[in-house]
């Protein structure tokens, strides 16, 4: 897909323009991951345009919630989901 649209001589030809997300921080010292993956996360599914900004909802529940949800989805897509 991606690989197809954009190859190599596109990609050494780019100009790259550094640029600012505003986000929210994690507020604790285990929650690093999460915060990455889900920045990552919208990156991506943004591409080509880069978000403005990428809220995160940093209860414990809600880090609870996301952790079981990554889990879920790395689970399914190894096949090893099938079983759960």
């Amino acid at each position: 897909m991606r690989g197809n649209q954009y190859g190599r001589k596109d990609w050494v030809d780019t100009v790259w323009k550094p640029g600012t997300i505003n986000h929210s921080f994690q507020e604790d010292g285990s929650n690093c991951g999460v915060f990455v993956m889900l920045m990552a996360k919208q990156v991506v599914e943004d591409f080509p345009k880069i978000p403005e900004s990428i809220n995160i909802t940093p209860s414990k529940e809600e880090m609870c919630h996301i952790r079981k949800n990554m889990a879920k989805v790395i689970l399914q897509a190894s096949g090893i989901g099938k079983l759960f």
